[in-house]
Formats: structure tokens, sequence, C-alpha cells
């Protein structure tokens, strides 16, 4: 599971925000899905980031504020 959250971290910097997060809804698919790590809530506020989603540099700031990695 590390390793696939490491793989969306990679993906995400990338720029293949696609990929990145079909790889989190893997991880998700063998977690818990309503209980996201720290790593998976910061992984998805920077892809929202990327995207120019409304409110996401709000949920980043506080992804990277709240939560420890």
């Amino acid at each position: 599971i590390g390793a696939m959250r490491g793989e969306a971290a990679g993906l995400m910097f990338e720029n293949r925000l696609d990929e990145a997060e079909a790889q989190l809804r893997q991880v998700a698919e063998l977690t818990k899905p309503d209980e996201p790590s720290a790593h998976d809530h910061w992984v998805q506020a920077a892809i929202d980031l990327r995207r120019d989603h409304p409110d996401a540099e709000r949920r980043f700031a506080a992804a990277v504020a709240a939560e420890p990695f």
C-alpha cells in the first residue's frame, strides 16, 4: 500500500493527474475508503490544486497543516 501511495504522489509530481487519482482509488479499494491517510489527503488536494479546482488551495493548506506525514 505504501508503494502505491508513493506512486500516486510521483504521478502527481509528473503532472499525470488522472493516473494519480486512479492510483488513489486503488489504494482506497484495498484499505478503508472512508478513512484516507494523511498522505492520501495531501496528494488529492495537490491534484485538485494543480487542476485549479475551487477551494483546492484551502484544502491543500488544511491537509498540510492538520495531518502529520
